[in-house]
This record gives C-alpha cells, structure tokens and sequence, in this order.
C-alpha cells in the first residue's frame, strides 16, 4: 500500500500549530496536522489556559481572522477588562475548527506516536490511531507543542519543569470566602457571575502530578459544595510548562516554541504566536 507523504506533519493543533499550518498551505504546500485529543487550541482548550492578553496590535492575518470570528461568536469572549481576557474555550475550538476546514489542511485527530524515523531525506511517522496503526511520510516534521512532546520522544531536547496548574470554571458562589484558599493562585469573576480559577500543583513526579490534581479539585469541589456552588467545567489534563535544552539536531525537524520559553508568558500566547518566525 503506498504511504501518503506531506511537505508538512505538525503536532499539535496548539494556536501555533494551526498557523503554522495555515501558512504552509497558503505557499501550496501539502500539509497534515495532528492532535491527541479531538479539536485544536492546545493548552487555551485542552487545559483551559484562557486568561490571555490580547495585543493591541497584531500582525498575523491568519490570527486577525481567528480573533475576529472569538469576537464575533456567541458568547466568544466571558470576560475582558482592557487587554485582559478570558476567552469561551467551546467557541475556540469552533473558530479553530472551522478556520482549518476552509484553508484545506489535512486534519487526523485522536492519535499517539507510536515511531519516528529519521530517513535519508524523509522522516517516516507512525501513529496510533482510532482506525489502527497510520503511517506517513514527511519532508519536514514541526513540534508545535507547547510542552514540547514531539522534541521529547524525538530525543531531540531534555525537558525541566517550570510549572504546573490546573485551571477550571465554577458556577456562581453567594460566599467567596472559599477562594481564599493557598492553592488558588489565580480567579477572575466572569461578566455572567461564575469564576475561572488557577490551581498550583506542586507535584513534580510525571506519573504522580495528577494524582494530586484530583486530590486538590475533590477538596474544592466539596469546600464549593458547601457554598451551593460546584465546578462547572474541567480541562482533560494539568497544564505544564516545561524549560527544553537541545540534545540532538535533527535536520528538517522544527520546534516552533523553543525560542520562547525563557520569555514565555502563560497569558500571551497569542502575541507570541503572532510573533512567530514560521521560516525554518
């Protein structure tokens, strides 16, 4: 059977995936973009990173279009005070989704990597997915992740932990008191009355941290139960933010974040995607 080959495979369809993505495609390139989960927007819709900072100004048309159709949206924005905003996650995934359907960019979510291979002058990818074992091939392979999994399994970078949150959205609370708690480092009251809260996780061991994540949101849960209030909405999974020194270079293999980890802002995203050199 003759394996699909791509001038592009990208992982993940994080914000800078999906721009990366789109402009390859405007220079005619074939292009694949894959995910774990099953829609795009990394950690602003896997992890509900979505306190962000709008820039007054932006650069990148591919963004200007995305945050218009968040402006435009039902709902696309919860809060905004200044450049401060907490944006709607579903409404992220919509204009996400939506945006790459019309550019025409190949799309194959719900995967794991299972084997990369560095070839002469191709890398041959194999993924785990919901049809079985895919294969592909690809002239360039990107690591648009922003926790750096493609370089991590690609030996191609040690990574060291920065931090770690988990971030939520509650219902409305008539008492505020239990927001006063030490692991609560961060909430913001949506214009419609609920919250949106940042929880520090200070576990550090890959296999533990969300353990205590769990532990953490049940004794929330119960404290806001109290306050006939509960938790209305959970991420898939804690946000990390990892710090990566480069092992191996791999030729025709990009990381697109690496040169902005030391300047990383976890409320700018968007800037610094619009800020992107997508010239490898």
């Amino acid at each position: 059977m003759k394996i699909k080959k791509y001038d592009y495979i990208i992982y993940s369809a994080s914000l800078a995936g999906v721009v990366f993505a789109i402009e390859k495609i405007k220079q005619d390139k074939k292009v694949l973009l894959l995910n774990q989960v099953g829609f795009p927007g990394g950690s602003i819709t896997e992890n509900l990173n979505i306190e962000q900072n709008i820039p007054s100004e932006i650069n990148s048309e591919i963004i200007k279009i995305i945050l218009l159709g968040i402006k435009n949206h039902c709902q696309g924005i919860l809060y905004q005070k200044n450049s401060q905003v907490i944006l709607n996650p579903e409404a992220i995934k919509f204009i996400l989704q939506k945006v790459l359907t019309e550019k025409g960019v190949d799309l194959l979510f719900h995967i794991r990597f299972n084997k990369i291979k560095k070839q002469e002058n191709t890398f041959s990818v194999s993924l785990i997915g919901r049809e079985g074992e895919l294969h592909f091939e690809c002239d360039n392979l990107i690591d648009a992740s922003e926790e750096f999994i493609l370089s991590d399994l690609s030996k191609a970078v040690e990574r060291e932990l920065l931090f770690r949150r988990y971030n939520l959205l509650t219902s409305f609370m008539k008492n505020e008191d239990v927001l006063n708690k030490d692991y609560i480092i961060g909430k913001i009251k949506l214009n419609d009355g609920r919250y949106w809260l940042s929880l520090k996780i200070e576990e550090k061991n890959e296999l533990l941290y969300e353990h205590e994540s769990h532990k953490i949101v049940e004794e929330l849960s119960y404290e806001l139960f109290k306050n006939e209030c509960r938790t209305q909405l959970l991420p898939i999974a804690t946000q990390s933010l990892y710090r990566i020194e480069q092992k191996n270079e791999l030729p025709n293999f990009y990381i697109l974040h690496k040169e902005l980890v030391a300047k990383y802002n976890r409320h700018k995203l968007i800037e610094l995607t619009d800020n992107l050199n997508f010239k490898e």
